[in-house]
């Protein structure tokens, strides 16, 4: 999927091949770093804004080639040396009209800290909403510095996405907009 992909904020496949019994895909390298890191340095709001609407483009492009990335998280976005942000990882990415049988039901893909409800019930007909909600779980981590929802398993931490209702944003950062914490539970609304 990804080698089919042509986006300034896609990471670059320059290889794909065979060695021995080995299959590797060679990739642009990226040195500065991924959003996973930023987060535990801190962001401010404005560059969360920033920060997000890139990966919002990207997915905006890969959904009009109807494919879902499945698996936005901020160790997914990485960064050029001059802060340009870059979307990789589509190990779990999987075209809209590709074969159901790829991906079975009652298998949940992606990081349970920023998965989807969706996902999690092992829906078959996953689309965008996935991504968005993905996004929006990334953005909170962002605008927040907090987890949308924690717990000491990862299966914990699924049930809370399924059950628990969000802690909105401007609760966690009273100096947040209005605005820009509806944004975020729009894109984390537990009904896609």
């Amino acid at each position: 999927i990804i080698a089919s992909l042509n986006h300034r904020n896609i990471i670059t496949i320059h290889d794909i091949g065979v060695i021995g019994e080995r299959h590797y895909i060679a990739m642009e390298f990226l040195e500065g770093g991924d959003l996973e890191m930023r987060n535990l340095e801190g962001v401010s709001v404005d560059e969360a804004l920033d920060l997000a609407e890139t990966p919002g483009d990207c997915l905006e492009f890969l959904h009009r080639k109807n494919i879902i990335h499945r698996d936005i998280k901020p160790a997914n976005i990485l960064f050029h040396s001059d802060g340009i942000p870059v979307l990789t990882d589509f190990g779990v990415a999987k075209q809209q009209e590709a074969d159901a049988k790829l991906t079975k039901d009652g298998t949940t893909l992606g990081s349970p800290y920023y998965i989807s409800p969706e996902q999690i019930r092992g829906e078959v007909k996953i689309d965008i909403r996935a991504d968005v909600y993905s996004l929006g779980a990334t953005f909170y981590h962002m605008v927040t510095g907090k987890l949308p929802f924690e717990g000491s398993t990862p299966a914990a931490v699924m049930h809370k996405h399924l059950t628990e209702p969000l802690i909105p944003p401007d609760h966690i950062v009273p100096t947040l907009s209005t605005g820009v914490g509806e944004v975020i539970e729009a894109m984390m609304a537990k009904k896609p």
